[in-house]
């Protein structure tokens, strides 16, 4: 149930209006206890005005508080959403920290033999080290980050015939709902739920036309976007207005399409990350012709994960993307080759005063501990500290994740929003002390938005361009990369969070002796214990 605290029959722009919502469980009994997942947005459908806030106020009590600012005039509708109950929060934090095996991957060895006949083998991959099999080490050693996969079975082929890896839908599937009990999986059905509440129609009163000549004179009156300000400042950072989103923290610029490419002449762009940083790219290569043209893929590879490149020889602009490195999630095998870590990119990459960078990563890291992220994230954030030391005006942009849709509950499990909004808060926190970095926080202009949620929504792509009028930094290149090695273990080596950093350490303190092994705690133990763990391929 919601309620307004400071009800009053009507209201005026930028007043607070105060919320309480009351928890009840599945016996419609008031709940005594927080971690509910709500959501609330307020709307006009006449205008396309909307905004939006994760509640975070939590009373510990099953009551939850949202100050929520009514920001135009009119009828404004208020809309609670229950997007996780408590107990279904507690089932996703559990199963992520202690369940990160049940992403599973297949790698493909492939070898032409000198009759002409070709032979593969497909094995299971993951980035830790697989109990009582004989290994493929991949494991980067420039970054340090673990991949590992079972060695061929068939003599004739060796780990340096991997060629091929993808994501193992069947095993995910079946791992993954094996980690939940049948019980727990009902609690799921109940997601994104819109809440009953006595609230009525809020009347904010006020002339719309006169409210307009404001608000563009309030944009107008804001300091210009920079590096560093949505890092500290509340949420939500704006709103949207006849489906246009309007800051509350910089004054944002609006571009035409001879203002993007005016404003990315003689500019190289850079884009890396997962499905979302692809976005951007295919916003320029397929919406900015004939000016902008990208280069065919040379196959499905190359289409989803890399490299692109897409070209003006008029503006004299170019436009990069690569997917991040593992453990990425592909949903069809890709080649090797076009796997890369986004670290090793940023030493190599050679960058001028009028390169831009984009950065995104997040979804494919939901099912792991969550400082399996943060660490990747500190190390992105370190190499984007070194290039800024080759080149300080580089401009690095850092992109929140997106909101998604959930056709199924095992798409809740797997990448629920409490996973992608945790990983959210954790970037923030990491890019918190960097106010060089500009930040675009797409997670407020998603849950806010009057569109049904889409991981891969275009609708803000084009906003990456308004940061290409800061200014901050790039390059650097380092050794060859590592030749792989066949190497077994007989023990168990890497189920838990401490043994994915053991990993990580490892390779990256080369001159440093062997670590000792961690001891487990019982539930890592349990974790370890999981059947799955020892079977040698996956078929």
């Amino acid at each position: 149930m919601a309620e307004v605290i400071n009800a009053k029959t009507s209201y005026k722009v930028n007043d607070t209006l105060q919320i309480r919502i009351t928890a009840r469980d599945v016996n419609n009994v008031i709940k005594t206890c927080g971690g509910d997942y709500f959501r609330v947005k307020l709307y006009t459908a006449e205008t396309q005005s909307s905004w939006s806030i994760d509640v975070t106020n939590d009373l510990g009590n099953g009551s939850y508080i949202a100050d929520v600012t009514l920001r135009w005039p009119g009828k404004v509708a208020v809309i609670v959403t229950l997007v996780h109950p408590s107990e279904a929060v507690r089932v996703l934090r559990r199963i992520r920290d202690l369940e990160p095996g049940r992403m599973v991957f297949k790698g493909r060895y492939l070898k032409t033999l000198d009759s002409g006949v070709d032979i593969s083998e497909d094995v299971m991959c993951l980035p830790k080290v697989i109990r009582n099999q004989s290994l493929c080490n991949f494991t980067d050693e420039r970054s340090g980050y673990p991949w590992l996969c079972v060695a061929p079975s068939n003599k004739a082929l060796s780990c340096d015939d991997w060629k091929l890896y993808t994501i193992d839908h069947n095993l995910c599937e079946k791992y993954t709902m094996r980690a939940v009990s049948k019980e727990e999986l009902t609690i799921f059905q109940i997601h994104k739920l819109p809440i009953k509440h006595h609230l009525p129609t809020i009347n904010v009163v006020g002339d719309s036309n006169n409210w307009k000549k404001k608000v563009f004179a309030y944009q107008d009156s804001l300091p210009s976007c920079r590096p560093g300000q949505h890092l500290h400042n509340p949420s939500p950072s704006g709103f949207y207005s006849k489906n246009i989103w309007f800051s509350d923290q910089c004054k944002l610029r609006r571009f035409t399409k001879t203002d993007v490419l005016q404003c990315l002449q003689n500019r190289p762009v850079h884009i890396f990350g997962d499905s979302t940083s692809r976005q951007f790219y295919l916003e320029f290569a397929n919406k900015y012709k004939p000016e902008i043209v990208g280069k065919n893929p040379i196959d499905v590879s190359e289409s989803t994960r890399g490299p692109m490149c897409a070209k003006s020889d008029k503006f004299n602009i170019s436009v990069h993307f690569k997917f991040h490195g593992f453990p990425a999630r592909p949903a069809a095998y890709i080649r090797k080759e076009t796997v890369t870590y986004i670290v090793n990119e940023l030493d190599d990459l050679k960058v001028d005063s009028r390169s831009v960078i984009l950065i995104c990563v997040g979804t494919h890291y939901t099912t792991y501990p969550i400082e399996m992220y943060e660490q990747r994230m500190r190390d992105i954030k370190a190499a984007v500290q070194r290039l800024h030391t080759r080149s300080p005006q580089t401009l690095v942009v850092f992109k929140s994740a997106n909101t998604r849709n959930y056709k199924k509950i095992l798409y809740q499990l797997q990448n629920s929003e409490w996973y992608v909004r945790t990983l959210d808060l954790a970037l923030k926190s990491i890019l918190k002390d960097s106010p060089e970095l500009a930040f675009l926080d797409a997670w407020d202009m998603t849950i806010a938005q009057n569109f049904k949620d889409k991981i891969g929504s275009t609708s803000m792509a084009g906003q990456v361009v308004l940061a290409s009028n800061l200014h901050h930094s790039i390059e650097r290149p380092q050794g060859p990369p590592t030749p792989t090695q066949q190497t077994s273990y007989a023990e168990v080596v890497g189920s838990s969070t401490q043994d994915f950093e053991m990993i990580a350490l490892r390779g990256r303190l080369k001159s440093a002796p062997a670590l000792p092994m961690l001891p487990l705690t019982k539930a890592q133990q349990g974790w370890h214990e999981h059947p799955y763990l020892v079977m040698a391929t996956c078929s």
